[in-house]
C-alpha cells in the first residue's frame, strides 16, 4: 500500500518531472507583499520548490530560485533565467503564472 495518496503521488511526479527537465527559475518578491498578502504569497509558493531565497536589502525584496511547473525547460548550461510572477484574482480563486523576462 502506497504512503501517500493519489493526488499526492501526481503531485511527486510533477515535481520530479519538474526537477529533471530544469524548470527552474528565479524571482522577486516585495518584503511588503509578503507582510501583506501571505494568502497570495502562499498561493504563489504552492507551485514552487523553492532551493535558495537572499533576502535583497537594498530593493528590500526576497529573491527566490525554485523549480516549478510554471518555468520553461531549461539546458544544464544555461544559467537560471528570471521571471515575472503574475497574479490574477478571479471569483475569489488566485490564479499564478511566470512571465519569463
Amino acid at each position: 500500500m502506497s504512503a501517500y495518496s493519489t493526488t499526492e503521488g501526481i503531485v511527486k511526479i510533477m515535481l520530479e518531472n519538474t526537477v529533471k527537465e530544469r524548470r527552474i527559475g528565479t524571482f522577486d518578491i516585495s518584503t511588503d507583499f509578503v507582510r501583506n498578502e501571505p494568502d497570495v504569497v502562499m498561493a504563489i509558493m504552492s507551485h514552487m520548490v523553492v532551493v535558495r531565497c537572499e533576502c535583497l536589502m537594498i530593493s528590500d525584496a526576497f529573491r527566490y530560485d525554485a523549480y516549478s511547473p510554471l518555468f520553461e525547460a531549461t539546458e544544464k548550461c544555461m544559467g537560471c533565467p528570471k521571471y515575472n510572477i503574475i497574479i490574477t484574482k478571479n471569483d475569489g480563486k488566485i490564479i499564478v503564472r511566470a512571465e519569463k523576462e
